[in-house]
């Protein structure tokens, strides 16, 4: 994954989890169903997936303030 994470542009892709990267851009909605249940809905895709209480606060954080390469870097410390 950190391969792939160095690789990828940082000003459009965040490491949300260990094994999660998404594209922030692509988010089309977010659904805050609990504390420890999010899902994101992409543009380019029908499907959607939920995330745990770690990435989706990573999640919230860059949403809120924007994505900048100390986020990407410190959600995965």
């Amino acid at each position: 994954m950190a391969r792939w994470q160095a690789d990828l542009p940082v000003d459009r892709f965040a490491r949300l989890s260990q094994s999660l990267l998404v594209q922030i851009a692509l988010i089309r909605q977010t659904q805050w169903r609990s504390q420890n249940e999010t899902v994101p809905t992409f543009f380019d895709r029908k499907n959607s997936f939920t995330i745990g209480r770690p990435a989706a606060t990573c999640l919230r954080e860059i949403l809120a303030t924007g994505l900048s390469a100390s986020q990407t870097d410190d959600a995965v410390s």
